[in-house]
Order: structure tokens, then sequence, then C-alpha cells
């Protein structure tokens, strides 16, 4: 057992176990091997352990349950104002190429720094099996080094990526013809080995770090992939887009429901989890809330896509465990912010959540949304816990009132102290932070040195992305 695992007391000046808690005082959290054994008042928790000292608001360490891990200057030409999200989708192939490790390795310290404990990571690309693998063991790579807790998801398509089908789901793409399709690196054929290879990846790895599988989304999946895809899935947690974009549901023409392929397919249970879930209709959500399948609200992506609001207010309502996601899209990662927008997002429907529902998706949501044993402070619970440096006039006296004052006023510059895994993870030493400051600079030089040969590659792009415009004003 390394020393960083051995036991240990963590004296916390005030608590907030869970988001529909109240706030505890002088409180010990005994840890042990990873995982909290005690939570109770320090003089009266009698330990020989080492002690260390937490000032502020110590509180379950944040989710961000659906990521790609693009750090602040990656996303940020990411953001292509102006267009629809199935023209985003095609013009993101002219955007700059990063360094993947130093992009992941950036986008998940910011992560930690901002709160994260623990993230949900899409991992795709167009790369052929031996590419994705060892774009695989990059993320692995720059996950371990930030020390997050992360349930890496390797995704899948097959078909129609860019323009919508005309025939059946496992036609042929149908849409017009200039605008083609990726040069798929990795056959469907080939997921079955794939996945074993990823999890040798994964299996050597910290065990904070976890595979899971799924299509990217299941539009731009045949039946064929989706059969693929459970038939190899084992025990492993599944991850999907699911209908962000209105177009979404009818992108396949053949009259079925995206939610009705996956349950068909055996992609639904209380295994999985899907993003942004923005055009849900009602019996979808039934249909979800009974397989117990997770829904992750992405506000800020959602908008900045111009995709439209999601209904959480109606998710909650049917018992969906509903968790937040940043979606590589907040500059910097901010998830008090993107909490705050959660808010927002109800306001502008007519039918809110509350400060407590927007917590409780950004701490346990976001962990059972991910299968994982953290999202409070409580014994048998992962040691995932960040410190707040705010005052504590938070109320205690009434379940969810403290986090009326959290979600209000918290952001990622007060997080002073994150603890994962009973591992001390934020703040960084000095070497660490000087190395991340590096690479992010490395980073936007490359961007800055494109720039000019990027704005070229997307002027090339207006004719297919004008016919992506009108297949859109078609399908509508």
């Amino acid at each position: 057992m390394g020393e960083d695992l051995m036991r240990r007391v963590y004296r916390c000046e005030a608590v907030l176990p869970s988001a529909r808690g109240r706030v505890r005082r002088d409180v010990g959290v005994l840890v042990e091997s990873g995982r909290i054994l005690a939570v109770e008042p320090f003089a009266e928790l009698s330990s020989e352990a080492e002690t260390i000292r937490l000032p502020g608001l110590t509180m379950p360490g944040l989710v961000d349950a659906h990521t790609h891990l693009r750090c602040v200057p990656s996303a940020s030409q990411a953001r292509l104002p102006g267009r629809s999200f199935e023209q985003w989708v095609y013009a993101l192939a002219a955007l700059t190429p990063l360094p993947l490790l130093d992009d992941a390795a950036v986008a998940a310290g910011e992560l930690v720094r901002a709160g994260v404990t623990s993230a949900q990571v899409m991992v795709h690309s167009w790369s052929d099996a031996d590419g994705r693998l060892d774009e695989l063991a990059a993320v692995v790579s720059a996950v371990e080094a930030a020390g997050l807790r992360a349930l890496l998801v390797v995704g899948l398509t097959d078909q129609a990526e860019f323009s919508p089908m005309g025939g059946t789901a496992g036609a042929p793409d149908s849409g017009a013809p200039e605008l083609g399709a990726p040069e798929r690196g990795l056959p469907i054929e080939r997921w079955g080995s794939f996945v074993q290879d990823a999890r040798r990846i994964v299996d050597a790895a910290s065990e904070r770090i976890t595979l899971g599988v799924g299509p990217v989304a299941p539009q731009w999946c045949s039946d064929a992939a989706l059969r693929e895809i459970a038939e190899h899935r084992g025990e492993l947690r599944v991850h999907t887009h699911l209908l962000e974009s209105p177009l979404q549901r009818d992108w396949l023409g053949d009259g079925r429901s995206p939610v009705s392929r996956l349950e068909e397919s055996g992609l639904l249970g209380d295994f999985a989890s899907a993003a942004h879930g923005v055009h849900l209709a009602d019996d979808e959500l039934d249909r979800l809330a009974a397989m117990r399948t997770a829904v992750v609200h992405c506000p800020t992506s959602n908008s900045v896509l111009g995709v439209g609001d999601a209904r959480v207010a109606d998710w909650l309502e049917r018992g969906i465990d509903a968790a937040l996601g940043l979606d590589s899209q907040t500059l910097p990662p901010d998830p008090f912010e993107e909490m705050r927008e959660a808010l927002r997002c109800g306001e502008r429907l007519g039918h809110g959540i509350s400060a407590a529902d927007a917590l409780d998706l950004a701490t346990r949501g976001g962990a059972a949304a991910l299968g994982f044993a953290a999202g409070t402070i409580a014994p048998g619970r992962y040691a995932d816990f960040i410190t707040l440096d705010l005052d504590l006039d938070l109320g205690s006296g009434a379940d969810g009132v403290a986090a009326e004052g959290i979600v209000r006023r918290a952001h990622s510059g007060l997080v002073r102290h994150a603890v994962i895994g009973g591992e001390d993870r934020h703040p960084v030493n000095e070497e660490r932070h000087r190395e991340l400051a590096e690479l992010s600079q490395g980073l936007q030089r490359v961007l800055d040195e494109d720039a000019g040969q990027r704005a070229a590659r997307l002027r090339a792009l207006e004719e297919p992305l004008q016919t992506i415009r009108t297949l859109g004003v078609r399908q509508r």
C-alpha cells in the first residue's frame, strides 16, 4: 500500500455530505485505501492516523458526466458561431489537429483544478484500430497524471455521420454525394477484438480508470453496429449521445425512434447513460425511466450549439438519474457555472429545477450515471471530495439550504483542495503547475500557427455546409 493510501483523517471545518444534506461543523473524515471509513464529529473520531486540516467547506467531488477531454485552447476553436449542429459536426474535420496527449493532459488538469473528481470521457476518432488504441493509451496516461477518476468510453459509428439517410437503418449513406462519409478506420467486424485490446490497456492502468463502450450516437450506427456493441459489452457500461438536435429523430428515415433502437439492441439499462436528451418525447422519457438509464444534462453545450433546452425537471419527475456534463464547451471549465446554467435552462422552459437538484446532478447523479461509488461523503464511498474557500454562512438547519448558497455563489476559483481516492490532487506542486502551463502554451502556439490555414479549410467547406443546411430545412 502506497503512503498516500494509508489511513488518514481529514479534519474539516465544515462538511456538506450530500447535495440535499445540511452542513456539519468540525467533522473528521477517516479514509483508508481510497475509501471513506467514517464521518464523525472530529472529537469523537479516535484514530492514530495522520490528520490533515481542511479549512472552508468540504463537499462531494464534482462529476463531469460527459466530456471529450478537450482543454481550453482546443475547445475555443470548436465553437463555430452561426452553424447548425449538423454543420458543426461536419466542420470539425477542418479544425487544427492537436497532440492528443497534451490536449487531454491539460483538460484533465483543468477539470481537477475546477473541482471535478470524476469524469465520463467519450474517446472516438476515425483512426484505424491501432491508431485508436494509441489514442486511448494517451488519454489513460493523461487521466492518470491528473489523478482523475474516469470512465473512458470508446465509441463506434458506421453510417450517416454527415447527412441523413433516405432508406432503412443499415443502408448506404444517401445524402448529397458531395458530403461523402468520413474515412472510418475501424470496421464493425473488428470491434470485438478492438474492445479486448482496449480492456488490456485500461486494466493495466490505475484502478480509478474503467472502460466503457457505446455508439457515438444511435443514428450514426447501423443495426449491425449496435448489435456488435451489445454483444461485446460484457460488464462494461454504455454511454452515447442521444437526440441532441431536432433532426436526429428522423435522421435514418425509417420511422424508428433512436431510443427504441437502443432498447431493441440491448443497450439501455441501469448500466447505461445518454448525453443531451434535448428532444426526448414523453414516451421516451418513460422508457428511459423504466430501464433505469441515466441522462446527462449539458446545458452550456446545448446553448453554444443551438440545439435547445432539455426538460430536466421532467426527467426528475419520472425518477430518472440525471447528471451534469460540461461537454468540453465551457471556457474555462466551471462546474458551478454549469449548475447555474442548468437553473437558467429550466427558467427559460418555465419548468425549473432547484439549486439542490442542480448540485445533485453534479455529484450523486453524476456518480450514478458512471456507476461510481461516489457523489456523497459517507462510509463506503470513494474518498473523493473537494474543499471550497467559501464563507460558512450557508445555513445548517434544513436539508438543501446549503446547496442554494453553493450553486448561487461558488465558482471554480474557490476550489482550494481536491482529494481523489484518498490522495491529494489539488493544489498541484510547482513542477506540475509549470508542466501544465507549458503544455497549454504549446497547444495555443499550434493553434496560432495554423490560424490562417484553418480559416482557409473552413472557407473551403462553405458549399457542403450550405448543402447540410438545406438538408436540415428539408428534414423539418
